[in-house]
């Protein structure tokens, strides 16, 4: 006689959380954070914790003093949303009304039956037509696609890259882990095939566009033509300094102060009376038939511009382009923006310090001359005077990269403003033996150098202080040598030897008149934190705001960037050869799942990967290293 069981199953049931019970304080930090935002504040990232903190919280807070309760609210912020209330009260509001209703409304939400449908909701609401970026991923393959197509209409992988480059800011080969960036132009081919602009066909594969992409890519093309041969391209040469040629097109950079993360951009298109078409793009006519720059509609990629660096932003209330406005009725229209985090690496106007408008001045970080205890704390107070009888000009902040640097700090005189620094290609990393041997060990060596390395400044320099017995560093001299002699031949920095501290800071005096000499009489201007250097790489500067923003530990880190950060812990692992490993396995759980796939060869899998210029292999040791530590459950 059998007997059957029945097993019931668990069946989780999740209910929808309710709003912010909260919501007056969260408007108001809302508004703070965007307001933070526009002036371009780091506190926009201390009101974005304290949002988050608030929103999570779910009791109502009677008063601002209440919100000591949470993480990231302090004195300052509490005091400001206590004004804030006060001013409410006293207009007649309630804080007690607005909680209550908020919760009085997720707690009787409508019934399913009481829903309108979405077509009930807005019936004109329509698709919109998906446009990429002007000089995207997705733009360049578009334009490539639709140029040089073969006979067939088709073209390889290899062929496409080759041709689509030419109309692209972006690499189609290349991407930039230091940056963030782990996606190349090619990425946006997939959002082309799911949109249905282009066909892939074969194995190799080859593609096609198709009749919707054929449509879509000679609009674009007549744009562009459209937008060159009128009399705005002199408006652009005015921003540029330079003439654009037929094709491909160099991009007019704009700046990006503003809030670029709006999820929706509204534009009002102006028409005349006679309304032209551009191929089934509506654009405004002018009295002269002339395309203007400002009746240009806003485009935006919808998925690659999420991860590439972008060299044109596009802000809907403010452009940097010279044109006369056009007054006839307005249409509005609405395009969609996907929602994209603001690149690391930031586009702005172009900084110029003619000779005589700017001083040299020596950047001391603030963790040099102060805190600490015990022997350390005399060595600093020490330090500190040092600088004071130094006779150079001297500026103690807080630096997110080495320990001292250098700036072109604009006179008062001069009417420039003072946040126009200018960061000279020189840092120094300051270190007594005994830190040597520490960093050593824990790893902070490397980590330092890669940093310095991929900061921007092309000239960073390793003050070594000697300290007590070299026979007493908890490490064998000749390995803490070899380090630095590593330090200096094969990643070319300049090492620098003192006896002591005095020493160190004579050194930085005898370096600051030295440039101060240098740049007597030179004319600098700014470049992007990452873009190549060349000759002119003493005069070709990086701004000081965009070094510390690059340069900052607490960036908030991609499950790329953390696996990197992981695996140069490992003995031998280098930055090149994590950045060569998370290119192809770009999360733990890949790699983990490539090392399951090959079984036996699991210990030769990354054995043939290569990293740096030289192309060099990582090899077997570290392969099967990996191996054992991505695939054993217990490590002995």
């Amino acid at each position: 006689m059998t007997t059957t069981c029945r097993v019931k199953k668990r069946v989780r049931i999740t209910r929808k959380p309710k709003s912010c019970p909260n919501p007056l304080f969260e408007k108001w930090l809302i508004e703070l954070k965007e307001d933070a935002a526009r002036k371009d504040s780091k506190l926009q990232y201390v009101y974005g914790k304290a949002l988050k903190s608030l929103q999570k919280y779910p009791l109502v807070l009677e008063s601002a003093k209440e919100c000591k309760v949470l993480q990231h609210f302090g004195d300052g912020l509490c005091k400001i949303i206590e004004k804030k209330l006060t001013e409410h009260i006293s207009h007649g509001g309630s804080l007690k009304n607005n909680s209550e209703s908020d919760s009085s409304e997720d707690e009787n939400p409508p019934s399913k039956q009481s829903r309108p449908s979405i077509s009930q909701r807005n019936p004109n609401t329509q698709l919109k037509e998906y446009i990429p970026t002007r000089r995207s991923g997705a733009y360049a393959l578009l334009m490539a696609l639709h140029k040089h197509a073969t006979v067939d209409g088709y073209l390889k992988k290899k062929d496409l890259q080759e041709l689509a480059q030419p109309y692209a800011d972006v690499s189609f080969c290349q991407t930039d882990v230091v940056n963030a960036q782990y996606y190349s132009a090619w990425s946006s081919m997939t959002t082309l095939i799911n949109k249905e602009l282009v066909d892939k066909k074969g194995n190799p594969a080859k593609y096609q566009l198709t009749e919707s992409g054929k449509s879509l890519a000679s609009r674009l093309d007549q744009a562009e033509a459209d937008l060159f041969c009128s009399s705005a391209s002199t408006a652009f040469h005015l921003e540029c300094g330079e003439k654009f040629p037929a094709k491909p097109v160099t991009p007019v950079k704009a700046t990006s102060k503003g809030d670029v993360k709006a999820p929706r951009v509204r534009k009002a298109i102006a028409q005349t009376a006679r309304p032209t078409t551009l191929r089934g793009i509506d654009t405004p006519s002018t009295s002269n038939g002339i395309l203007q720059p400002d009746d240009l509609i806003v485009i935006d990629d919808d998925e690659f511009d999420r991860y590439a660096q972008q060299r044109l932003f596009s802000n809907s209330n403010k452009r940097d382009v010279a044109a006369n406005p056009v007054e006839p009725a307005i249409q509005e229209e609405e395009i969609v923006v996907e929602e994209q985090p603001v690149p690391y690496t930031h586009i702005h106007d172009k900084v110029t310090l003619k000779a005589g408008e700017y001083d040299i001045v020596l950047c001391v970080d603030i963790a040099e001359v102060s805190g600490s205890s015990g022997s350390g704390k005399n060595q600093k107070e020490t330090a500190s005077k040092s600088f004071q009888n130094c006779g150079v000009p001297y500026d103690v902040r807080k630096l997110s990269i080495g320990d001292y640097l250098w700036i072109c700090k604009p006179k008062t005189s001069s009417g420039i403003s003072s946040d126009q620094e200018l960061a000279l290609p020189y840092v120094v990393e300051r270190k007594r033996m005994d830190d040597v041997v520490s960093s050593i060990k824990d790893g902070r060596f490397k980590e330092q150098k890669f940093r310095l390395k991929h900061s921007g400044l092309v000239r960073p320099i390793y003050l070594i202080e000697e300290f007590g017995n070299r026979q007493n560093l908890g490490m064998p001299e000749a390995s803490v040598l070899q380090a630095i002699a590593n330090t200096l031949i094969i990643e070319k920095f300049q090492v620098q030897w003192t006896q002591k501290s005095d020493d160190s800071v004579a050194f930085l005096v005898q370096m600051t008149k030295q440039l101060t000499e240098i740049y007597h009489g030179k004319t600098v201007t700014s470049r992007g934190c990452q873009d190549k250097v060349g000759r002119d790489w003493q005069t070709s500067l990086i701004t000081f705001k965009e070094l510390y923003t690059n340069s900052t530990k607490l960036k908030p880190l991609s499950v790329t960037q953390m696996f990197a950060k992981q695996l140069m812990q490992l003995h031998g692992l280098s930055g090149e050869k994590a950045e060569a490993i998370v290119k192809v396995y770009p999360t733990p759980s890949s790699l983990m799942d490539a090392l399951k796939s090959a079984s036996a060869s699991a210990s030769t899998l990354l054995s043939c990967l290569e990293y740096g210029k030289a192309k060099r292999k990582i090899g077997l040791s570290i392969s099967a290293l990996l191996a054992k530590l991505y695939t054993e459950e217990h490590l002995r």
